[in-house]
């Protein structure tokens, strides 16, 4: 199955390689392939969804591509 990663930190000083790489493993033991990953440095806090380009973005691809999985590293990176 086709799966994408959505990662997301509050700051630029951030970075999303955590994320993406426990999503990666979590990804590969699930048996689903990784076909896109969005990262967002933003403050979901602060901003919102309309003001996040990979957000929008993703929500492009998975009509496009009739993606099913969508994997995050916590609810709140949502």
């Amino acid at each position: 199955m086709k799966a994408i990663i959505y990662a997301r930190v509050s700051t630029n000083d951030q970075d999303t390689t955590r994320q993406i790489d426990d999503l990666k493993k979590y990804a590969s033991a699930s048996n689903l392939e990784v076909v896109e990953v969005f990262q967002d440095k933003i403050s979901g806090y602060q901003k919102g969804f309309d003001e996040r380009d990979s957000w929008n973005d993703m929500f492009s691809f998975i009509e496009s591509n009739n993606i099913s999985n969508i994997l995050v590293s916590e609810l709140s990176r949502i």
